[in-house]
């Protein structure tokens, strides 16, 4: 029951970043944003490891590295896509991880690639493609939305792959050291680009703005270590059905406190790749 309860704070928390990253791009670039995101769930590791066990000591190895890396390609797409674009953006990061996934698990040799889950892929893009375009001109779309969708698509990869990473480890690791290490590489992957993401400062900071990047960070810490702490008991198919009400979540948040528009397209194309990730997920008798 605690794992439950861990996956749906988990969703209520991942929940609010679109709007959260939206609040921070009026005082920050995106880059920048990347970077406070891991300092601040670094800070907020640090802290539980050193009431835990009085000493913390990063622990640093090819596979932790590439998560790293990996989460830091998630948080730059992410915000750059979101800032640029609307706040429910951030639903697009969903089915590219999820594809990404199952094409690395096929790959690995640990999931089969069965019709069903062929199936469930391409419903997924179809949403993915709709909630995009937004019924949009085609040379509207080609020229905007779709730019968006392949930066968005490109931090599901990241998130896929850092999710992939986390799952090989989180059996010999402890879910705080192996996050607060992973986050510690994060930061310093996010420090060369911060120069081609213009001017570091966008605007004057605001206590919302902060708020949401307080928030930010808050989802990095205690998000990623919910998610490794349920990972070990969870079946797949209900984690996924619990994660993919983010999404819906999202969409509310934005349309209720942003006022963005929310058309048939999105709502649609949302319930389509909600569908088709859950065809995706389902098995039987395994644990996440």
């Amino acid at each position: 029951m605690t794992s439950y309860i861990y996956l749906i704070l988990q969703t209520l928390l991942f929940s609010f970043g679109g709007m959260a990253i939206k609040l921070t791009g009026n005082f920050l670039s995106p880059f920048m944003t990347s970077l406070f995101r891991f300092v601040i769930g670094s800070l907020i590791l640090f802290c539980i490891q050193l009431a835990r066990h009085k000493r913390v000591r990063p622990a640093f190895s090819f596979l932790v590295v590439l998560g790293g890396i990996f989460k830091a390609v998630h948080y730059m797409a992410e915000n750059y896509g979101v800032m640029a674009g609307y706040s429910y953006g951030t639903v697009l990061v969903l089915p590219s991880q999820t594809i990404t996934v199952l094409i690395v698990s096929a790959i690995l040799g640990q999931d089969r690639l069965t019709l069903r889950k062929f199936f469930g892929t391409l419903l997924t893009i179809l949403g993915v493609v709709l909630v995009s375009w937004n019924g949009a001109g085609a040379s509207e779309f080609l020229n905007g939305q779709a730019r968006l969708l392949l930066i968005l698509s490109l931090g599901g990869v990241g998130a896929g792959l850092f999710n992939v990473v986390q799952k090989k480890l989180v059996a010999d690791m402890d879910p705080v050291a192996l996050n607060y290490s992973m986050f510690l590489v994060g930061a310093l992957v996010c420090l060369p680009f911060l120069p081609a993401g213009g001017a570091l400062l966008t605007g004057t900071p605001t206590p919302l703005s902060v708020l949401g990047m307080l928030e930010l960070g808050m989802v990095t810490a205690v998000g990623f270590l919910l998610q490794a702490l349920a990972m070990k008991r969870v079946s797949a198919l209900i984690a996924t059905i619990i994660q993919s009400s983010m999404s819906i979540l999202t969409i509310l948040w934005s349309a209720v406190l942003f006022h963005e528009p929310v058309t048939g397209w999105v709502i649609g194309g949302t319930v389509i790749f909600v569908i088709g990730i859950l065809a995706v997920n389902l098995r039987k008798g395994k644990k996440a």
